[in-house]
Formats: structure tokens, C-alpha cells, sequence
């Protein structure tokens, strides 16, 4: 979104031209999103929001016919301005001027906007662009494609446009982040708003690896993938994808396992270090992946060293960006119970059974955390077996036709949980709202929690 002087417009000549109806003012209109790259981010989940920050910051040049701000006549006053001197209405300096779509509660917890802001705002116009980038790549190499996007932009603009003010949303936040510290791009960007944005990764990304999104969301999980199988195929090649992990700072211990009675049963993971001891892990049931999943039937295989250079580079990532924020950073995340999010990953102990009795001796809770890959039964969905195998149910007399059907037997079943916390449907509250805690220097001028925002959409961790 780039920021441009009316003034200086207004030194442009203007030569009266028909007024664009119907189809040709569809096919202008067109035209000009797609050159500002609108084509390039999800139809479904951006463009009705492009479409109403447009509207919003450029439908209407005077502050006081803004909707989203309350003005009253007694805010208002007459000026002369030249050339004439020409008589015009605008809103009074000095002035505390209220919010109310903001809505009651969100309002309450805001400092009022005075009207000499809107003022100064309205001396510019804000022509809406879109960047789009592919989340499977790193988010540096995104990084530098939307420095370079920038710049083509400012030099399209030239000396109306002196800076950008840059809108993101959940991983795109990484993105515009990484970014600002790029060389001479920090001066060139005047703010930072992030919405949702997993600012210490979110623990789902772990967990959809492990078992996939069927339980989670059955549509979504088609498109992305079922079982950690299919999603291991792609994210284990794809630095951006790792990326959205928990970082280093984020809070250690959020990988627990339980028994039937939800009593921990072995230290909660990590202890201190998340690559080494979750992502790289190799010889317990519990890291990230498993080895074979690399070589996905009917795909091209990818070695161990790999992934693991792509979780260096993950690793690289995530300290270069820990605490770095833009000097004017702004955040809103979800803190809403209707959308629930994974804050932590429990893995559950539940007892297993047999077909002809009971399951014999079962290992004890010790053991089983110490289990490694090759000794659980592993087909990328919850829950994971330990022992026993699986056993068919032959059909009955009478129906030799019938299918045999395969039941899974063990001593104990450990199942992956269900969301343990509240945010906006996939990045927790403590991630969402970690800008603050974290920003080394203070860089966050504003955040803001709110009800009703999601994620849903957002492709890369969903």
C-alpha cells in the first residue's frame, strides 16, 4: 500500500474524458488491480478486504465524511483556501474525535484519534497493492520480493510516494518483518499493521505433520492433506512451510504426553531447544517425522540431510528475526474461545484392546515415551499404536463376498488431542500476542486482542 501526496496531484492537468459504465468500467477496473497484484492472493480469502480498504481509504477525500469516525456539526468550521480564496468546510484542529465502529469494548481500551490526524490523513491518497508470495519458499527469499515490489512501486510513484505502509496477515507478517531488516527498506516503510500473525510459530504446525488435518478440518484437510504422511511430503521440502514451527522463543514444554488420567508421564518437550530436540529428533516416536515418509509413494524422495538443512535454515530464520520488529508496529490477534487453537500438543495414553481379551502385559508410561519410530504403529493419523498389530475380522458365514475388515490392536492407543486453547483457530493467543512481549526495543506502538478473527483461510498453516 503505498503512501501519495493529493497535493501534489492536484499540480497534474486534467483533460475531461466520457464517464466509464457498465462493462467498460468492469474491464478498467480490472485493469487496475491487476496491476496492482491482486490477482496474485487467494480471490476467497483477500479481495473483499482489498476491496473495503480501497473503499476506506480512498473513497472520500474529506475527514469529516470518513463513516468510521463520529463527527457533529459543532466539530465543523468554513476556511478560505486559494486560489479565489475558495470557501470549504472541514473539521476543527484540536479536536478528540471518536471511533464508534470500532464497536463498544474495542473503543473503550483505545485512545481517541484527534482530528488534526485525520487531517494530515486526508492530505493523502493510498492506492491499495497486493504482494503475493510462495509460502512453500522461505520467507527471506518472500522477504526480497517484496522489497524489490517496493521499490518498483516507489519508482513507479517517484517523488509522490516517499514511503509504504505495509498490511499483513498471519505468515505474511513474517514476511514484512524479515524485510524491514533488509537493507534501506526500514526508512522505506512508514508503519507495520500485523494481523494474527504467528510471531513465535504455532504448536498445529507440529501436530499436522504428525497426524495431518482430517480431525481438524475435513474439507481443508483434503485439499492440504489428510495424514502426516501427505503433509510431511511437502513441508519437509519446503523451508517456509518449517518456518511456522514454534521458534526458540517460543514457550518451552508445549509438546506433553499423558496418561488415561492426564497426568504427565515424561518431561514436557523442549526443554530448551526445539530443533534439536523435537524436529531433528530421529529416535522417539514423538519427533517430528518419520524418516519414511520422505520418499512418498509415487513422489520424488527427499534425503534426511534434506529436511535437516531445511530445519537449519528454519532455525536461522527464526534468531534472526526474534525480537526485531519495525520501529512503528502495530498488532491486533485473536483471543476468542470460539476459536479454540492449539497452545500445546498432548499426546494421550489410552488403553488398547484385543479382539479374543485383554491386551496382556502392557509397558509401563516410561517406557513408552521412550519408544522410538520403528516401534509404534505409525500410519500418520491419530492415534498411534503401541504393540500388538493389526487384525483382520474375517466376514461372516453366509457372505463370502463381504470385504475383510482390519482393526488395529494394542497395549496402549496414543492419541493426539484436540485444540487446548483460545486464539483464533490456529495461532494461539501466546503467539498472536507475542509482538510486545518480545519487541526489544519497544517497536510496538499499539496491539490489540479481539474477538471473532481467524486464520481459516490462511492456506500455509491450515
Amino acid at each position: 500500500m503505498t503512501k501519495e501526496r493529493s497535493q501534489m496531484s492536484l499540480q497534474v492537468s486534467v483533460t475531461a474524458l466520457p464517464a466509464l459504465t457498465g462493462g467498460r468500467k468492469k474491464e478498467a477496473l480490472a485493469k487496475r488491480y491487476t496491476e496492482r497484484g491482486w490477482g496474485e492472493v487467494s480471490e476467497t480469502s483477500y479481495h473483499p478486504f482489498l476491496l473495503w480498504l480501497e473503499d476506506a481509504l480512498n473513497g472520500a477525500f474529506l475527514a469529516h465524511e470518513w463513516p468510521q469516525f463520529e463527527t457533529k456539526p459543532e466539530h465543523m468550521h468554513t476556511k478560505a483556501v486559494e486560489p479565489g480564496p475558495t470557501l470549504i468546510t472541514e473539521l476543527k484542529p484540536g479536536l478528540s474525535i471518536s471511533m464508534p465502529g470500532l464497536g463498544s469494548k474495542l473503543a473503550s481500551e483505545l485512545p481517541s484519534i484527534l482530528s488534526d490526524e485525520l487531517l494530515a490523513r486526508a492530505d493523502y491518497r493510498m492506492p491499495v497493492h497486493a504482494c503475493g508470495y510462495n509460502w512453500l519458499a522461505s520467507n527471506n527469499d518472500a522477504a526480497e520480493q517484496l522489497a524489490e515490489r517496493i521499490n518498483e512501486l516507489m519508482h513507479q510513484y517517484g517523488r509522490n510516494c516517499q514511503q509504504v505502509i505495509l498490511v499483513t496477515h498471519s505468515m505474511g507478517g513474517l514476511v514484512a518483518r524479515r524485510c524491514a531488516q533488509l537493507p534501506g527498506m526500514k526508512d522505506k516503510i512508514a508503519g507495520v499493521v500485523h494481523g494474527v500473525m504467528p510471531a513465535t510459530g504455532a504448536p498445529v504446525a507440529y501436530r499436522r505433520c504428525k497426524v495431518g488435518m482430517r480431525d481438524e478440518d475435513l474439507v481443508a484437510g483434503s485439499v492440504i492433506g489428510p495424514t502426516g504422511k501427505e503433509i510431511t511430503a511437502v513441508f519437509a521440502q519446503a523451508p517456509g512451510a518449517l518456518q511456522l514451527l514454534p521458534t526458540q522463543d517460543y514457550a518451552p514444554g508445549w509438546l506433553r504426553l499423558v496418561d488415561n488420567n492426564g497426568a504427565s508421564v515424561m518431561p514436557k518437550q523442549p526443554i530448551s531447544d526445539p530443533y534439536e530436540e523435537i524436529y531433528l529428533r530421529r529416535d522417539r516416536w514423538w519427533g517430528l517425522l518419520r524418516e519414511e515418509w520422505l520418499a512418498p509413494k509415487g513422489g520424488d524422495a527427499i534425503t534426511w540431510e534434506t529436511f535437516a538443512g531445511n530445519i537449519v535454515e528454519a532455525k536461522n530464520f527464526h534468531s534472526r528475526l526474534s525480537g526485531s520488529y519495525h520501529p512503528h508496529t502495530y498488532v491486533y490477534y485473536g483471543n476468542d474461545d470460539k476459536h479454540r487453537s492449539f497452545e500445546t500438543i498432548t499426546w494421550q495414553m489410552k488403553p488398547g484392546g484385543r479382539l479374543n481379551g485383554p491386551a496382556g502385559n502392557r509397558p509401563d508410561a516410561f517406557t513408552v515415551s521412550n519408544l522410538e519410530m520403528d516401534q509404534v504403529r505409525d500410519k500418520g493419523r491419530s492415534p498411534v499404536y503401541v504393540g500388538a498389530h493389526s487384525q483382520p475380522i474375517k466376514p461372516l458365514p453366509g457372505d463370502p463376498d463381504a470385504p475383510i475388515k482390519e482393526v488395529q490392536t494394542s497395549h496402549w492407543e496414543l492419541h493426539c488431542l484436540k485444540q487446548d486453547g483460545i486464539g483464533d483457530g490456529t495461532v494461539p493467543t501466546s503467539s498472536g500476542s507475542a509482538p510486545a512481549l518480545h519487541a526489544r526495543w519497544g517497536e510496538v506502538r499499539q496491539q490489540i486482542k479481539s474477538q471473532g478473527l481467524t486464520t481459516r483461510r490462511h492456506i500455509p498453516i491450515r
